[in-house]
């Protein structure tokens, strides 16, 4: 349905549009065309009383919502302006960082060639900066897919960049590393190792090797630190340093030096002498610095950085004094972004708990499990939780509160998020019964649920109906560009159907539809879930990333698997 030509130049419209104000919009076309707020719910796909709360601003959109909204409702994206407006700071729906990152995320990909120019690299490369400094701002899950929006908008100018391709190439690599970025602070693991090594990639199209071993040093980070397989980290770190030129000046060598000393500490059975000869090569490197950093480092790395991880390795060495020491020296370093305090406070949690300051320990954990939940931070709860079963200290008051919080967190209500797998191409009697046995093991539970599926044919598409139906929501992981194609043409209208139904889309990095992009897709999800449900026959994968792959994937995710195979299935 078309609004008239003027609609959108109306007072309370136009202001909408300028401030991307949602609701506004949304109720504004809704008189327009003579809805109810129930058939404004029906257009859009979710409940009446969803879509009260949404014009009341008694509940805010996620950009997921943002996207479908305006597709379903027809809003034209380019009609959508993003200026220095005034916004009311007290409705995240209107807040101009809102606005400009659903700028990003809402307007499509163009289907037509791009037209790179030599200011191309630079536009992307700031678009990039503006989403890195919302991230101090908002939660991670809210950013991603205005990231990989951004990401894939830039792999696509690079492939008609002609002349200017290498400096392309390097915003491809700046965007990629902040998607690894954001997903490992979702403790989602599998796409945060796929995006580091894409930035390791399009740094070495880019012919900058500086860039190339500062991704390979983030990518080596994020192994010892988020991974937890040291090991691997130094195996990156020496590759980084043999790529590293002579003329990148001392600050990459006392970064990689000082990444090695994390290594070292942070393994099974730390080795403190390779760990402090690696510091003193830190250290050494920092004494020649004679000028500023190489991009992509914006400042040196001194030695007040080096104090902070000088702290950390102490804390995992149970050297509580050293560590006090180290975090007291790093102090002149600009405060971090606030999730990043949050896990430097958690560490000198551990380092106060070591000493047997009990109180103040908690105190700290108690700070930074409150920036976790703030942020939605996936990788700051988790590290909180760690901290207390590191730490058994009598019970008192703030420990007491510690674990309250903590429990709260862990235990409360949210939606009972089920990843599906199972066969394809089921024989329609199958296909019944296991439609069947779907709805009778949904309908017991009272809990919301979040459905998380890839939506292909047969056990995919029959769990997603049967989640909508039960008034359920559900999420979408698309395994690669080509992921469509790959399906039968029969399916193709379903699959788009549900797919338009879905409250969150997550897009993996891959363009071919391969078994390789199949699985990783699956242990995405599998990251997403709280448990799997199989639609499985019990038999060996008839191809890499079968259902039985997947079940063995749940299991060493220590995911909890229920299986699904009405008596009387069968399989072609």
């Amino acid at each position: 349905m078309n609004e008239p030509l003027d609609f959108w130049s109306t007072p309370a419209v136009s202001q909408a549009l300028a401030t991307c104000d949602v609701p506004t919009l949304m109720d504004e076309i809704r008189k327009t065309r003579g809805w109810s707020q129930t058939d404004l719910a029906d257009a859009v796909g979710y409940t009446q009383s969803w879509a009260s709360k949404v014009l009341r601003r008694e509940t805010s959109l996620t950009l997921a919502q943002v996207r479908i909204i305006i597709r379903r409702l027809g809003i034209p994206p380019e009609l959508l302006r993003f200026g220095d407006h005034q916004i009311d700071e007290e409705d995240p729906t209107n807040r101009r960082q809102f606005g400009k990152l659903a700028a990003l995320a809402l307007l499509p990909s163009p289907r037509t060639a791009l037209t790179t120019g030599e200011n191309t690299a630079t536009d992307l490369t700031a678009i990039t900066g503006s989403q890195r400094r919302l991230d101090a701002s908002f939660c991670s899950r809210d950013l991603i897919d205005g990231v990989r929006s951004h990401l894939e908008l830039a792999v696509r100018a690079h492939r008609t960049a002609g002349p200017h391709a290498p400096a392309v190439a390097a915003a491809v690599s700046e965007a990629a590393g902040f998607a690894a970025w954001l997903s490992m602070d979702m403790l989602d693991l599998g796409s945060a190792r796929t995006y580091y090594r894409q930035a390791i990639t399009a740094a070495k199209l880019a012919k900058n090797d500086v860039l190339a071993v500062y991704m390979t040093g983030s990518l080596a980070a994020f192994e010892i630190d988020a991974a937890g397989d040291p090991l691997l980290g130094l195996a990156m770190i020496d590759k980084a340093r043999k790529t590293l030129p002579l003329s990148a000046g001392s600050t990459p060598t006392a970064w990689l030096a000082s990444l090695e000393a994390l290594a070292h500490a942070s393994n099974p059975h730390p080795d403190e002498h390779a760990a402090t000869q690696a510091i003193r090569t830190a250290e050494r490197a920092i004494a020649r610095t004679d000028g500023p950093p190489p991009w992509p480092w914006v400042y040196p790395f001194d030695l007040t950085k080096l104090a902070r991880i000088r702290a950390s390795i102490a804390v995992r060495l149970g050297q509580p004094s050293e560590a006090a020491r180290a975090f007291a020296e790093s102090l002149p370093t600009a405060q971090p972004a606030p999730k990043q305090a949050a896990l430097t406070t958690l560490e000198v949690a551990t380092a106060a708990c070591q000493r047997g300051e009990t109180d103040e320990a908690f105190t700290l954990a108690l700070d930074a499990l409150n920036t976790g939940i703030t942020y939605g931070s996936e990788r700051i709860i988790r590290q909180a939780r760690q901290f207390r079963y590191s730490n058994a200290p009598a019970t008192t008051l703030t420990v007491a509160r510690f674990d309250d919080r903590l429990r709260t967190t862990l235990l409360e209500e949210n939606p009972l998020r089920i990843a599906i797998s199972g066969h394809r191409s089921l024989p329609p009697a199958t296909e019944t019964l296991v439609a069947e046995a779907l709805d009778e093991t949904l309908s017991p539970i009272t809990d919301d649920i979040t459905g998380l599926t890839c939506l292909a044919d047969g056990a995919d598409t029959l769990f997603a109906r049967a989640v909508l139906a039960q008034g359920g929501q559900i999420e979408v992981i698309v395994p690669a560009k080509q992921y469509l194609a790959g399906l039968p043409e029969e399916h193709h209208p379903e699959y788009r159907k549900l797919l338009a139904q879905a409250a969150q889309v997550h897009r993996m990095a891959f363009t071919e539809s391969t078994s390789a992009a199949h699985m990783a897709a699956s242990q995405h999800m599998l990251t997403l879930a709280d448990e799997l449900w199989a639609v499985w026959d019990g038999q060996p994968a008839r191809g890499y990333g079968g259902t039985a792959d997947v079940v063995q994937a749940a299991h060493d995710l220590n995911k909890s698997v229920r299986v699904i195979w009405p008596s009387g299935s069968s399989r072609d």
